[in-house]
């Protein structure tokens, strides 16, 4: 299945959170939801200007999705405004 966001929308993988941490203590689903607000955008919309294919994302903490899904992999997609978008992560040396 394809996903392709309309307008202003951006399809974002988050990233895997992890429901423990290195030390051993369990996330409860409200720190899950904290640390899950950085991905990779898979696809955008036509009306999106600042954000590109493969750009990594911050999302704002309180971003509301449009639209949720899993694929087989247990990998999370998020269809969110690109008004949600509150930085793009670059590699350091690079503009």
């Amino acid at each position: 299945m394809q996903i392709k966001p309309k307008g202003p929308y951006i399809l974002v993988q988050l990233d895997t959170v992890p429901d423990q941490t290195a030390s051993g203590l369990y996330l409860g689903s409200s720190a899950r939801k904290m640390k899950q607000c950085k991905g990779i955008v898979t696809a955008i919309g036509t009306a999106v200007f600042d954000v590109e294919l493969g750009d990594r994302v911050i999302l704002t903490v309180d971003y509301e999705p449009s639209f949720c899904v899993t694929n087989d992999e247990q990998e999370e997609f998020v269809i969110v405004d690109e008004e949600d978008v509150c930085a793009i992560l670059t590699e350091e040396g690079s503009n």
